[in-house]
């Protein structure tokens, strides 16, 4: 039996000590209560906790245009809402979801751009990667899914061109270095009639070839009258020129004789005091002379400034030629992909082909706006590759059948994307890459159902086989006869048959008799 001490038993009957152990039996019967009022404040705590995580998340993903991550937090969100235990955390939750899904198109804007991006950076990886390298095929293949995108394809046509922009402004530069660095020497060349050294630093640097021909064309039709002005100065001959020096200024472009005009008359007015056998007014031939010389150096400062327009025209009308040989070749690879706007196009060309017909079946339907959309997708690519046709001729002089790759064998081909591609080439892209991967290629470059039939004519099925090994359903039918009668006529007549079965009664008594057959049917 338990027993308590004298010290405990005679405190029970102190009154404080009995408060004392009111309260505490208070404070000991609310413990439970608030236990689980601190854990329920905690739980809720640790729910707007992880609410503010996800919200950050959500807008981290958005900032940068991860639209999977965020999608994803989106959908958290709205799972979190069906659980939520207070009208006031579910009122949090959809402002949290409200705010990020507003952040859906700046979200979407920002992928575009990433994607656009990193098709950038693939292809300038490309360049870097030598041919067979295993990378290459990787990097290809998520060039072509990112392209398959109109948007993020039409980003990233718009940096392409941006980037061939900069490049060509630098190489303006380039070329008006070059320009200055050598004219002189052009021109003493020139002069000297030393057309060894005209070619040689027209070769110098192949950027500006064609720019430093005109350059030398425009300087070399002057050559002449500059070394007449030498010739025939009045220092040589005593007498003026002024038709010579007019004649000159003449065949310069207009904006190069204004500004010689006033001297031109200056000239004129000073040569006025030659009577065609002397100078008869006083120090009308120092002026003459004097102006002669300004005069001379002007026309040809102006000569060299006409070939210098002439380089620089050259090379603007080649920019404006290689700048549209770009786009060209931009929308020949946007052919493979239709806009929004060409979609619903195609969408709508479709519904127009069954006015006025039997409504068409959902099946009818989509196979027609298939075919309105290759329709669209085959302008667009015979639009652009006769603009790319058409610039490079420009350029590069050239006509279809000179940029046209030589078959190397005598396969049969087909003319792809402006390209003879052989059976046998196909075939050996088949084994390299795989049948469906080839066929994709194929139609993104234009091919058309019949090319594809052509590379990859119809194999029979092992049942179509066996059935062809039997003939033809007339061979078939011939060989066993038409109609019953036919196709029995080898068994004999029926007497003949019935004879050879036996009369009823011969057939049922080897049949035996009803219970013997009923029996044998349970044993």
């Amino acid at each position: 039996m338990a027993t308590f001490s004298q010290g405990f038993l005679s405190s029970l009957g102190r009154p404080a000590m009995t408060q004392s152990l009111f309260d505490l039996g208070s404070t000991i019967g609310g413990l439970p209560g608030q236990l689980q009022q601190k854990r329920k404040e905690q739980e809720q705590l640790n729910r707007f906790n992880l609410l503010s995580q996800t919200s950050e998340k959500g807008t981290i993903a958005a900032q940068e245009g991860n639209l999977t991550d965020l999608e994803a937090t989106i959908s958290q969100l709205r799972e979190q809402v069906k659980s939520a235990e207070t009208a006031e955390e579910q009122r949090e939750i959809n402002n949290v979801l409200s705010n990020l899904v507003s952040k859906r198109p700046s979200a979407k804007k920002t992928s575009i751009g990433n994607n656009a991006q990193r098709m950038v950076a693939i292809e300038q990886q490309l360049k870097t990667l030598p041919a067979g390298d295993p990378q290459r095929g990787a990097l290809q293949a998520e060039f072509d899914k990112l392209k398959k995108n109109p948007e993020t394809l039409s980003q990233y046509q718009g940096r392409t061109l941006n980037i061939w922009n900069f490049k060509k402004k630098q190489e303006d530069l380039e070329a008006e270095q070059y320009l200055d660095a050598n004219r002189a020497r052009i021109n003493q060349a020139i002069n000297d009639g030393n057309m060894d050294l005209v070619n040689a630093i027209i070769q110098e640097e192949p950027r500006f070839s064609d720019e430093t021909q005109q350059y030398v064309t425009t300087a070399f039709r002057h050559k002449e009258a500059r070394e007449v002005f030498e010739e025939r100065s009045i220092e040589r001959t005593k007498e003026p020129n002024t038709t010579l020096y007019e004649n000159a200024v003449n065949e310069l472009p207009e904006q190069f004789r204004k500004s010689l005009v006033p001297v031109l008359e200056q000239y004129k007015k000073a040569s006025e005091g030659w009577d065609g056998k002397q100078w008869t007014t006083t120090g009308s031939r120092m002026a003459a002379i004097r102006l002669e010389k300004q005069l001379k150096d002007r026309i040809v400062a102006a000569q060299t400034a006409e070939a210098t327009a002439a380089f620089n025209d050259a090379r603007s009308i080649k920019n404006t030629a290689e700048a549209n040989l770009v786009r060209a070749n931009l929308r020949l690879e946007q052919a493979s992909v239709l806009t929004t706007e060409e979609e619903r196009r195609a969408v709508l060309n479709a519904g127009a082909f069954f006015t006025g017909k039997k409504r068409p079946s959902t099946e009818q339907l989509e196979k027609q706006v298939q075919k309105e959309r290759e329709k669209l997708l085959t302008s667009k690519r015979n639009l652009a590759l006769k603009e790319v046709t058409y610039y490079k001729g420009l350029l590069y002089g050239v006509d279809d059948e000179e940029v046209e790759e030589e078959v190397e064998d005598d396969s049969p081909y087909r003319i792809i994307d402006g390209k003879k591609l052989s059976f046998s080439e196909i075939q050996e892209d088949v084994k390299l890459f795989g049948e469906n991967k080839v066929r994709r290629l194929l139609k993104e470059r234009g091919a058309t159902e019949e090319d594809i039939a052509f590379y990859f004519p119809y194999e029979p099925t092992e049942r179509e086989k066996r059935m062809e090994a039997f003939g033809t359903r007339d061979e078939r039918v011939s060989a066993l006869g038409r109609g019953f009668v036919a196709r029995t006529d080898a068994l004999g007549t029926r007497e003949e048959r019935m004879k050879s079965l036996g009369s009823r009664a011969e057939r049922m008594k080897a049949l035996g008799s009803r219970e013997e057959r009923t029996s044998s049917l349970f044993n």
